[in-house]
Formats: structure tokens, C-alpha cells, sequence
């Protein structure tokens, strides 16, 4: 695998290879980064819907200082900077992963300095979510698919159910 340097100037991704020697300058909003399952070390990364690299390990994965990332300074970074529109969010964002729930469970509580919610479902089938302080119905509502995630900009609590889960998470990482 190649070493890369993975890293945000302005609204662009910078990936340089040093193994190819390729430089990719792409708008951070083409640029997608994925791993299997949650406890995965290992990224596929795709610019433009195409898959540039698979497999990436994160010791092979650095700043642009030439520091390898974290697991979680990593993921923080991608999650933060690619996949959709930069926004300017607060470092002060948290993360909270619950077990999956066959019965209604609170995901996050109000938050009215929150600018929205990014709910990952890592369960192997999807889940119903609702905003307020209701009990949620599963297959009534928004769903999540499993495996897939959903940006929801809300202040609101949110509330979640699985349909009939066997194993897996849900994560909330919430913008403030």
C-alpha cells in the first residue's frame, strides 16, 4: 500500500502519494472516505464516485505535516471535511454511539446550540428515527438503511428503533 499525505487547503482534499509520486487536488465535496465495519482500520477512498484507493491502512495515512493520524484524529478529519459541503463546525462536537434498540431509545438529547446531527447506522438493517420527545414506531418515519448514514439538521432530540437488529451500533456525531 502507499503512504499518503491526506489533507483539507481551503474547500479542497490534497492527497499526495509517495509511492506514485501522484498529487490529487479534489473539492472536498467528491472526495468520500468509507471503512467496512465499525472496529475497521482499513479506508476506501473515492473522488468523483471512483475508488482511488482501497484498503488504505491508517499507519500508511498522514497529515500534511507528515504525522500518521489517529484512528479517531482521522476520522474526525474525514468526517468533518469530506462528503458534502465544508461547514464550520465546533471541535467542541461530540460522538455518541449507542447499541442497536428494538424498542424506542433517545439517540441525542435537545441541543438548541446544535446545528444538526450525522447519524450512522452500523446494525445489518435499517432504523426509524424521530425528532422530539416521542416514541418511534419502527417503519414509521425516516429510515436509516444499514450500513448508510443521513444528516439531519435539527436542535431537537432524537429517537431511533431497528428493525428487528441483531447486532451493530448507531452513531450520532452532533454539530455544534
Amino acid at each position: 500500500m502507499a503512504n499518503i499525505k491526506f489533507y483539507r487547503k481551503g474547500n479542497y482534499i490534497i492527497i499526495e502519494d509517495s509511492v506514485s509520486g501522484k498529487y490529487i487536488e479534489s473539492p472536498s465535496s467528491k472526495v468520500e472516505v468509507t471503512k467496512g465495519i465499525l472496529a475497521d482500520t482499513d479506508y476506501q477512498i473515492y473522488i468523483g464516485g471512483s475508488k482511488l484507493y482501497t484498503d488504505q491502512a491508517i499507519a500508511e495515512i498522514q497529515d500534511e505535516g507528515g504525522s500518521v493520524y489517529s484512528q479517531a484524529d482521522f476520522e474526525r478529519f474525514y468526517q468533518h471535511n469530506t462528503g458534502g459541503p465544508v461547514s464550520n463546525v465546533s471541535e467542541d462536537s461530540s460522538k455518541t454511539t449507542l447499541a442497536f434498540s428494538n424498542t424506542s431509545a433517545q439517540l441525542v438529547a435537545e441541543n438548541l446550540n446544535r446545528k444538526g446531527v450525522l447519524i450512522f447506522n452500523n446494525t445489518d438493517v435499517a432504523l426509524t428515527y424521530e425528532l422530539g420527545d416521542v416514541t418511534v414506531v419502527a417503519n414509521d418515519g425516516p429510515k436509516i438503511a444499514a450500513g448508510q448514514g443521513a444528516f439531519v439538521e435539527t436542535t431537537e432530540e432524537v429517537k431511533f428503533i431497528c428493525d428487528t437488529a441483531t447486532s451493530g451500533k448507531v452513531i450520532a456525531i452532533e454539530y455544534l
